[in-house]
């Protein structure tokens, strides 16, 4: 339906719930939603405040606005130079409200800096990296992304285009887990390479500077294989960064428990994690290891 208010055309329902999903939920609709709401529209069977209201109490709003408040938590303190810990996040939600701030919580005015998995990453959380003001700031990825202030290169971790100590700083969330292994829900291929995440972490620390840091995320827990992802245990984690050339800075676990998300303190409580499966106690892990590495002086 397109509405005349005795002049110039309204703006048309098709074009009505295109900008609202671009506003509100900061994407372009799938046809399925945009279909059903013009429809909707059409039929008299909703209007627009109705449809707005129905996207603002949505779970895919209520994550997007839980994002965006992380990731200016966790902007405000890389302004403020101080290191993120003891963060907190609500009961049954995923690792990114732990994991981004934490993240950008440790810049320290480095001015090249490289994101690795960049391409489905949290727009709010690239733009805030672009935000902080890097001289040079790098998006790698298998897939192909366009984050503003970024440059895009298209590669595999495990065969890094860049020269030797190229990076003051690398950050990677949540995407070693994956690497050598079934990508085709991001559009690559199927792969096997069990030895794909030593080989990755190694070239990192390749790309590293001698006194560059990699800020790193993993989901922790029950050692286990998902076909997309794997999933280690804590102490097999740190093994694996220790062979692949570097030495902890900082290490954190945070789990989610029956009460959200919350810091675990040091050693003692990281083996109840052991058993602990991805996906029990929400949408995604149910415990993430964050750290903080440097490469091995050698």
């Amino acid at each position: 339906m397109t509405y005349r208010r005795g002049g110039p055309e309204a703006q048309s329902d098709l074009d009505f719930v295109r900008a609202a999903y671009r506003l509100l939920l900061m994407r372009e609709p799938d046809d399925e939603g945009l279909n059903h709401h013009a429809e909707r529209l059409a039929d008299e069977l909703a209007t627009r405040s109705g449809i707005i209201r129905d996207l603002v109490t949505s779970a895919e709003f209520e994550r997007l606005a839980s994002i965006d408040e992380a990731v200016q938590l966790g902007l405000r303190a890389a302004r403020e130079q101080r290191l993120l810990s003891d963060l907190r996040a609500p009961p049954r939600t995923d690792e990114r409200l732990i994991e981004l701030p934490w993240v950008l919580s440790r810049y320290r005015g480095e001015s090249c800096v490289l994101d690795l998995g960049y391409a489905f990453a949290e727009r709010a959380y690239l733009a805030a990296l672009a935000h902080l003001g890097p001289q040079t700031l790098v998006g790698l990825d298998l897939a192909a992304g366009d984050p503003a202030g970024f440059l895009r290169v298209r590669g595999d971790i495990r065969g890094l285009p860049f020269p030797n100590g190229t990076f003051e700083l690398v950050n990677c969330v949540s995407t070693v887990e994956h690497v050598g292994l079934d990508n085709s829900r991001y559009g690559q291929i199927r792969e096997s390479d069990f030895g794909g995440m030593l080989t990755g972490l190694s070239e990192i620390r390749r790309v590293l500077a001698p006194t560059g840091r990699l800020l790193l995320t993993l989901p922790c827990g029950a050692p286990e294989h998902h076909g997309w992802f794997a999933q280690r245990d804590v102490q097999g984690w740190v093994d694996l960064t220790r062979q692949s050339g570097f030495d902890t800075l900082e290490l954190e676990v945070f789990a989610l428990e029956s009460n959200g998300w919350r810091l675990l303190p040091a050693n003692r409580t990281w083996r109840k994690l052991n058993n602990l499966s991805y996906g029990k106690r929400g949408p995604g892990a149910s415990a993430v290891l964050c750290l903080s590495l440097t490469p091995t002086f050698r």
